[in-house]
């Protein structure tokens, strides 16, 4: 993909997402969840993902059942959900972190 060419993520490569990813890691860890900082390992999302070091990601931990928690994130940003345990697709890339930045 060249700079001056617009694309459409659908079109995006795996490496592609990854290049970028790897160009934004250092913005990206200014911010850390307090909720997911408590949680013990086995309950935090398998991948990295753009709402675990955004301000505007709302994290919580929902009992379904009697022992059986599921970790979800609220986006303040898209009024929706954007990470649960019953749909593991985090969002990897994301402008909603640079909204907060001062």
């Amino acid at each position: 993909m060249k700079n001056n060419e617009t694309t459409d993520f659908a079109e995006l490569t795996s490496e592609e997402v990854k290049v970028a990813m790897d160009k934004t890691e250092g913005e990206r860890k200014q911010f850390g969840s307090p909720t997911l900082n408590k949680l013990p390992s086995n309950l935090l999302p398998a991948e990295d993902s753009a709402c675990q070091h955004c301000q505007l990601a709302a994290w919580l931990v929902r009992m379904e059942e009697k022992d059986k928690a599921e970790v979800r994130c609220w986006c303040r940003l898209l009024n929706a959900f954007s990470y649960t345990g019953q749909e593991p697709n985090p969002i990897v890339l994301c402008d909603g972190s640079y909204l907060t930045l001062k």
